[in-house]
């Protein structure tokens, strides 16, 4: 065998190795991954806080007091001026962008259960609105498809007091 042969030989083989150790180094699953990639891929965004929309002498509140694996509760106001006011607790889910639940609320000594749905938007949320009927008792969406979200009334962020 002569020199150059070898080295071709050599040179082949050290190419085969290194394309061996690529592939195995993109395709091999690490046993323990990093701590911080690890905390980084179970956690989601907390909408925890309170989120309120001021409208002339009108406050209305949304305060989400738990976020925890998609399930959120809280409570949900809306204190008018002069007009009447409900305010009761929220109990629902945050699932892409979406918060959808129910509102336990008393108005005018009635105790109700209503369907509400919101789309978060930054630092905000935007409230819906659709077509509802009454069943067993509850006030719900139609079509939860046909939500619009207009704008009229957005709560934003702001600290809790």
């Amino acid at each position: 065998m002569n020199t150059s042969h070898t080295i071709k030989l050599s040179i082949a083989a050290i190419a085969l190795l290194v394309t061996a150790i690529l592939i195995y180094s993109f395709t091999a699953t690490p046993q323990n991954p990093p701590r911080e990639a690890v905390v980084k891929n179970t956690s989601e965004e907390s909408i925890e806080g309170c989120y309120v929309l001021r409208r002339d002498k009108d406050v209305y509140t949304l305060k989400i007091d738990s976020h925890d694996e998609g399930k959120v509760a809280g409570t949900l106001a809306y204190k008018n001026f002069q007009k009447d006011s409900s305010s009761g607790s929220f109990e629902g889910t945050y699932e892409g962008e979406t918060l959808r639940g129910y509102y336990s609320f008393t108005s005018e000594g009635t105790d109700s259960v209503r369907e509400v749905i919101f789309k978060k938007t930054d630092n905000s949320f935007i409230q819906g609105f659709g077509p509802a009927q009454t069943i067993e008792g509850k006030e719900v969406f139609v079509d939860p498809t046909d939500i619009t979200y207009e704008g009229t009334l957005i709560f934003v962020s702001e600290p809790c007091s």
